[in-house]
């Protein structure tokens, strides 16, 4: 069964290599989206759509495994795969509009989180691309019902 959902984003990415209180820049950002959510075969889904400001989209798709590692696939304006597994380093490519980039997902820490009103996952990992590192990363996803 599907249930409608509404889907909220938070992100925060810091300077490779420093924290908050190194004056680091950070940028945060924070979306809420309506989306879809559904279980399959033991795997949780949550679909959205990200719009931007030129009307084009880009489809969305968060699967949550039985063992606790996700993967994210977009594709639209922007094509990806990342898969983020405790512990280990995966590589990606990342397409945009203006060219591919080979990056690299080190996750640190994937904690799923589950009660009858909200359901969240939160990855924090490192992002490496053309293998040099750009930033430490944390995204939150939380559904709630719409």
């Amino acid at each position: 069964m599907t249930k409608e959902v509404l889907v909220h984003i938070t992100g925060l990415h810091l300077e490779a290599g420093k924290d908050v209180s190194e004056n680091n820049e950070t940028e945060t950002i924070e979306v809420v989206v309506p989306g879809n959510y559904y279980l399959k075969n033991g795997k949780k889904y949550i679909l959205y759509e990200e719009i931007e400001e030129d009307g084009r989209i880009t489809k969305n798709q968060v699967k949550v495994f039985e063992d606790g590692h996700v993967e994210i696939r977009k594709s639209g304006v922007l094509n990806t795969q990342m898969i983020f597994e405790t512990g280990k380093r995966n590589q990606s490519n990342y397409q945009t509009p203006f060219g591919v980039l080979p990056v690299t997902l080190d996750t640190r820490v994937i904690d799923v989180t589950e009660s009858e009103q909200k359901f969240c996952v939160e990855i924090d990992y490192s992002l490496e691309v053309q293998e040099k590192p750009v930033s430490d990363c944390r995204i939150e996803i939380c559904i709630t019902e719409r």
